[in-house]
């Protein structure tokens, strides 16, 4: 089988969404398949102001050549960059997956030479349009897989036909409990100054915890620069790959995540499967794996109070963590990845 996954950007730092796409990009690769992953190659550079073949020559070097620096490729797959989406443009195949909103639409125009037409959504993207813009790409008439049941129950309100429920997943060769000592009073959690994200409410929260634990100790993973406005307690980490983000994850007691929206919420799994006891807002698509209680503790969105109280339980209680902990890795042991890609690989062979 021939699948080409057909993604809108090449991000140049680590992006979750796009990380599960390389995911099954190699392990489809890994299992036999031609796999090609084809990049929109339109609006990468456009802000340099230079002159359109040399713009088009020097994006071609770099993302042929060098990206995605931040993920291994698989030697086998074959990289594109496209500068216009005709159908002359793509390869045929038997697949072709659209990865996002703005790569559904051209997807779904492709004539059939291009393959069978497969709609990956990952979250409700309304981010730079109308939610009935967002609809309308649900009812192209191309076979739709999900990566969560909210997600589900709202792609199917607005298709004819169900959509596949894939569950996002992890690398779990990667992100592992290795049985190292934890720092006492530690905190990990990833920063984005995006609203969705709810930074002020994690800053918020470690400001109380210092106050009361003057041993604080809290790594912040993010793609973006430190703000200016970061408490003492805090070191950040710029551009980690997935396996130094596994070990500071080893090596803490508590990830927290302040969270508004999101689809799923990758980092939250990984931090389980590596023996990190979960605190969490109770958006959407952490529901998807943490159940209060069990494997996490959850609390209302943007309640900081309660996620505090979260934490100080953790930190004081040891058997708490230690159940929360045990639970945790469990459940991510569960979603590995070679579950997740073996029944999407099942879906793609199913459409053909």
């Amino acid at each position: 089988m021939s699948i080409n996954f057909f993604i809108s950007s090449c991000p140049k730092c680590p992006v979750g969404g796009v990380k599960v796409i390389y995911e099954y990009a190699n392990f489809l690769a890994k299992r036999g398949h031609k796999v090609y992953v084809t990049f929109d190659g339109r609006q990468v550079f456009v802000r340099r102001f230079l002159p359109e073949i040399l713009r088009k020559i020097i994006v071609g070097i770099v993302i042929i050549g060098f990206r995605p620096n931040w993920f291994k490729l698989d030697n086998c797959i074959k990289k594109k960059v496209l500068f216009k989406l005709n159908s002359d443009s793509f390869v045929n195949a038997d697949i072709i997956v659209a990865t996002d909103i703005m790569s559904a639409l051209p997807v779904s125009n492709l004539g059939n030479e291009k393959g069978k037409k497969v709609y990956f959504i990952q979250d409700f993207e309304n981010w730079n349009c109308t939610d009935e813009d967002v609809y309308q790409t649900y009812n192209l008439g191309m076979t739709n897989i999900v990566v969560a049941n909210w997600l589900k129950n709202i792609v199917d309100a607005h298709s004819k036909t169900p959509a596949y429920l894939v569950s996002n997943c992890i690398n779990t060769q990667v992100f592992n409990n290795k049985g190292a000592e934890r720092i006492k009073h530690s905190i990990v959690f990833h920063y984005r100054s995006a609203d969705y994200k709810g930074p002020e409410y994690a800053i918020e929260a470690i400001r109380i915890l210092e106050a009361k634990f003057s041993d604080l100790k809290v790594n912040v993973i993010s793609i973006e620069d430190a703000p200016n406005n970061f408490p003492k307690s805090c070191k950040f980490h710029h551009k980690l790959s997935a396996e130094q983000i596994a070990e500071i994850n080893n090596r803490t007691q508590v990830f927290m995540c302040t969270s508004v929206e999101e689809g799923f919420g990758l980092p939250g799994l990984e931090a389980m499967a590596c023996g990190c006891a979960v605190v969490s807002s109770s958006y959407k698509g952490v529901l998807e794996y943490a159940v209060d209680g069990e494997n996490a503790l959850l609390s209302p969105v943007r309640d900081v109070d309660a996620m505090v109280n979260n934490i100080i339980r953790l930190f004081e209680d040891d058997e708490l963590r230690n159940r929360i902990i045990e639970n945790g890795v469990k459940t991510g042991k569960e979603r590995s990845l070679e579950k997740s890609a073996q029944k999407f690989e099942k879906v793609l062979l199913d459409c053909i």
